[in-house]
């Protein structure tokens, strides 16, 4: 008899909903609890593909005994907290030991008192703080919400910028007299291999305190500060570096408390070794289609199989040495109010060497909404996904360049540009 799960779904998950339920396969059945705040037009198509249950406000618990469901999990940043409150109510898996480490202040606390970390940060609420804040950490850092996702709101300070206008290109008005931001070092980066960004993604599976690593993907170079533009797997990196990124990601994941999940965790590359960018409490967006590709195994599935207290198969990180699989997944905004346009764009996309597959947003994903500081039509975007592969190394990195330096999107890469409607894209 198949498992009833919750699933906490919103617009931006890291998992579309089609992977979901394709994920559950005869094992569980999703019931899916949807904020009532995502729309009409949103929660009209959930319920056209599985059960729904809107829920309205901070009715999750209520929301959740109705559902009948007997566990509950989320690939929504913004809905972990509504699953952690579920958690400690009914005592379902999941629950962390270190309470609301999810807010990347509390999160980073935690990590700096465990020894994890090194990074100062403060909590700022104004502009007055903002500053102060600069003048004891550093004059040069990074400002970013206490709760975001997707690189939304995230802003490297120079040293040489002024404070106010960082501030007002991050900060809104805050929801209470709690601390919306917050402030904290900038590490410097290495590049491992000199092209690519300067940190890496881990995935891991959590059963009980048990570490399971099934991910773990370089990085393309950043749009702009930390605008992610794909991942690439295998990673590169050195067995000796391997090794210590990893050990990073299971201090982080201990001094944090967490069980029975899977998280995405960040790592910086720096000069003196891995430091911790921050965890999430999902699954990394894109992670499901590279792993599927890499190894053949369904990582949504894990996720769904560790909430009901199954203990799913995962597999050995892939080995970047040798001929294999090698796959890089790029994220790439398009301009979608003009069909005609947009279908030449992607057929051009299609034609690129070692393209294998080029997905199309999911009728339910969110566009890309937030990327309004670096797109100039932002609500006209969507994000695509050109799946590349190759059978070697030496034959997938021309074929990622062939990608990013296709008509409109070479402008992604360059300083200070917006990407621009492809001109005669084939």
């Amino acid at each position: 008899m198949a498992v009833k799960v919750a699933v906490l779904h919103g617009p931006g998950a890291s998992a579309p909903l089609r992977d979901i339920i394709l994920a559950c396969e005869d094992d569980y059945d999703p019931v899916f609890l949807v904020p009532r705040e995502a729309g009409n037009r949103f929660t009209h198509l959930v319920s056209r593909m599985a059960r729904t249950v809107e829920v309205a406000g901070s009715g999750w618990l209520e929301a959740y005994r109705q559902s009948g469901a007997v566990c509950a999990t989320t690939f929504d940043d913004r809905l972990i907290p509504a699953l952690e409150e579920i958690s400690d109510a009914i005592g379902l898996r999941g629950l962390t030991v270190g309470r609301n480490c999810w807010d990347k202040l509390v999160q980073r606390e935690l990590l700096n008192s465990a020894g994890v970390s090194t990074v100062r940060v403060r909590a700022v609420s104004s502009l007055a703080e903002f500053d102060n804040a600069r003048m004891q950490i550093g004059m040069a850092g990074i400002l970013k919400p206490r709760r975001s996702s997707m690189g939304r709101g995230i802003r490297i300070v120079h040293a040489e910028e002024d404070s106010s206008q960082a501030w007002h290109e991050v900060s809104g008005e805050p929801a209470d007299n709690e601390p919306c931001y917050i402030y904290e070092q900038l590490m410097d980066g290495v590049s491992p291999d000199g092209w690519l960004a300067p940190f890496v993604s881990v995935d891991t599976l959590s059963v009980g305190s048990e570490r399971l690593h099934f991910g773990l993907f370089d990085k393309l170079p950043l749009l702009r500060d930390f605008v992610e533009t794909g991942d690439i797997g295998p990673s590169g990196l050195s067995s000796q570096m391997k090794v210590q990124v990893l050990s990073v990601v299971e201090r982080a994941l201990s001094a944090l408390g967490v069980v029975d999940r899977v998280t995405h965790t960040e790592v910086r590359l720096t000069s003196t070794g891995p430091q911790v960018l921050e965890v999430n409490g999902r699954l990394g967006g894109y992670v499901q289609g590279l792993c599927r590709a890499l190894t053949g195994t369904n990582p949504v599935r894990m996720a769904l199989a560790v909430a009901a207290g199954h203990a799913p198969r995962v597999p050995a990180l892939p080995d970047a040495s040798g001929r294999g699989r090698y796959v890089a997944a790029v994220q790439i905004p398009l301009d979608t109010s003009d069909p005609a346009v947009a279908t030449k764009a992607i057929r051009a996309l299609r034609a690129c060497t070692g393209v294998q597959a080029v997905e199309t947003p999911d009728p339910v994903h969110e566009s890309l909404r937030y990327a309004g500081a670096w797109l100039e039509a932002a609500t006209r975007h969507q994000l695509i996904g050109a799946v590349v592969q190759a059978v070697d190394e030496v034959c997938r990195d021309p074929a990622i360049r062939g990608v990013l330096d296709t008509g409109w999107l070479a402008a992604l890469h360059r300083p200070s540009h917006s990407p621009a409607t492809p001109p005669e894209a084939g």
